[in-house]
C-alpha cells in the first residue's frame, strides 16, 4: 500500500475540524427562526423580517472581514486564522445560549461574521498545501466536511431543542466548536508549498508570478460573480426553511426534529455530490460540470415551489441538494487552481468576500419575496439565480475558447 502523504493526512484531520465546526455551529444556527419566538417575536411578518436580517447581517460583515483575514493568512499563517475562527465561534456560539433579547442575539450573528469563518480558513490552509492537480478532489472533500457537519449538527440539534431547550443546543454547540479548536491547535500542520515535491517541481519550472492584485482578480471576477448568483440561489430558501417546514406542518411543535432530520438527509447527499464531482471534476472540464449542475438544480426548484406535502417536499429538497452540492467546491478548485499558491490567502478572502455579498443579499431578498407573496415563491426565485449562473458560465466559457 503506498504510503499516506502529508497532504494527505493534514486533509483529514482538518476535514474532522470542519465537521465539529460546522456540526458546532449546527447545534443552534437552523432554528434560529423558532428561536427568535421564543425570545418574543410572535408576529408572522416580524418572524420573516428577524430571520432575514439573522442571515443576512453576518454575511456583510464576513464580507468586510475576509479579505483582512485573508491577507492575515498570507503573512501569518493559515493555521493560525483556522484556530481564531474556531475560537471565536466557541465563544460566540456558547454566548448565543444566554441571550435574553431578538437584539443581543442579532449582536451575537454580527460578530459571527466579523470573526469566525472556518470554511474559508481550512479550504485556504488545503489548498495551499495540496498538489496543483489533486486540489479538485481535496476541495470537494473538505467541503464534504461542511455538508456533513451541517448535517450532524442539525440533526443532533433538533432533538436537543425539543428535549431540553434551544439555549442547551448552544452550549453544546459551544462545547464542539472547543474540541475543533483543540485539535486544530494540536494535529493540524501547516505546509509550506515547497513541501509537496510536485508543487516544488512545478515551481522550478515556472518563473514567479508577480502581477498585481488587479491584473490577478480580473479574469478570476466573471467566476466570482457566478459564485455570488449560486451562494443567493443555494441560500436563499434554506434560510427560511424552518419557516417553511412550520407552515407545511401547520405548528411550531415537531418542527426543530423534521427540520434537523431533512438537514441531515439534504447534508449527506450533498456531501456524497461534493466527492463524487471532486473527482470527476479533476478528469472533466470544471466549468462545464459546474453549468450542468446549476441547470439541474434550476429544474429542480420548480417542483419545490408547489410541494405542499412534506413527503414530496422532503425528496425534491434532498434531490436538489445532490444536484447542487458539488458546485461551489469545483468552483473554489478553479480559482484556486488560476492562483499562484504564494496569493491564495489573499484571493480566497476576496473569494469570500464575494460569497459573502450572495450570502447577505440572499436573505434580504428571501424577506421581500416571503412577505410580497410566500414562501413557495422562495424556490421559485432560486431556480432562477441557479438559471443566471448557469448562463453566466456558459458565456464564461464561451469567451475561454475565443
Amino acid at each position: 500500500m503506498k504510503p499516506m502523504q502529508v497532504w494527505e493526512k493534514n486533509l483529514y484531520v482538518i476535514w474532522a475540524i470542519q465537521i465539529l465546526s460546522l456540526a458546532g455551529f449546527g447545534f443552534g444556527i437552523p432554528f434560529l427562526p423558532f428561536y427568535i419566538q421564543e425570545l418574543g417575536i410572535t408576529d408572522p411578518d416580524r418572524v420573516k423580517l428577524w430571520t432575514g436580517l439573522m442571515a443576512s447581517l453576518p454575511g456583510l460583515t464576513m464580507g468586510i472581514m475576509a479579505p483582512i483575514w485573508g491577507l492575515a493568512a498570507d503573512r501569518f499563517g493559515r493555521k493560525t486564522m483556522l484556530l481564531r475562527a474556531t475560537l471565536a465561534g466557541t465563544l460566540i456560539i456558547g454566548a448565543m445560549g444566554v441571550v435574553s433579547s431578538p437584539h443581543a442575539l442579532l449582536g451575537l450573528r454580527i460578530f459571527q461574521g466579523l470573526f469566525t469563518g472556518t470554511v474559508p480558513a481550512a479550504a485556504t490552509l488545503v489548498a495551499s498545501g495540496t498538489p496543483e492537480k489533486r486540489t479538485g478532489y481535496a476541495l470537494g472533500f473538505l467541503s464534504s466536511s461542511t455538508f456533513i457537519g451541517y448535517s450532524l449538527g442539525p440533526l443532533a440539534g433538533g432533538l436537543a431543542a425539543e428535549h431540553l431547550g434551544y439555549r442547551y443546543s448552544f452550549f453544546i454547540g459551544g462545547l464542539i466548536l472547543l474540541v475543533a479548536m483543540l485539535l486544530t491547535l494540536f494535529f493540524v500542520r501547516e505546509l509550506d508549498n515547497e513541501e509537496s515535491s510536485e508543487k516544488k517541481e512545478r515551481s522550478d519550472r515556472k518563473p514567479a508570478d508577480n502581477r498585481s492584485l488587479p491584473a490577478l482578480l480580473f479574469p478570476l471576477l466573471p467566476l466570482m460573480i457566478i459564485l455570488v448568483f449560486l451562494r443567493i440561489a443555494r441560500t436563499m430558501p434554506p434560510s427560511f426553511l424552518p419557516l417553511r417546514i412550520q407552515e407545511i406542518l401547520g405548528t411550531l411543535e415537531g418542527s426543530s426534529v423534521t427540520m434537523g432530520y431533512l438537514s441531515a438527509g439534504a447534508g449527506f447527499f450533498t456531501a456524497l455530490s461534493a466527492i463524487l464531482l471532486g473527482r470527476w471534476g479533476d478528469r472533466a472540464n470544471k466549468l462545464k460540470l459546474i453549468i450542468l449542475c446549476a441547470l439541474a438544480a434550476a429544474l429542480l426548484e420548480l417542483p419545490l415551489s408547489f410541494s405542499g406535502s412534506l413527503a414530496a417536499f422532503s425528496l425534491f429538497y434532498i434531490v436538489l441538494a445532490f444536484a447542487a452540492g458539488g458546485i461551489e467546491p469545483q468552483l473554489q478548485a478553479l480559482i484556486s487552481s488560476r492562483t499562484p499558491p504564494g496569493k491564495r490567502g489573499l484571493l480566497f478572502g476576496i473569494q469570500t468576500a464575494f460569497s459573502s455579498l450572495g450570502w447577505t443579499l440572499a436573505p434580504l431578498l428571501g424577506t421581500w419575496i416571503s412577505v410580497t407573496w410566500n414562501l413557495s415563491a422562495l424556490f421559485l426565485g432560486g431556480g432562477l439565480f441557479f438559471l443566471a449562473s448557469a448562463i453566466l458560465g456558459v458565456f464564461f466559457l464561451a469567451g475561454e475558447k475565443n
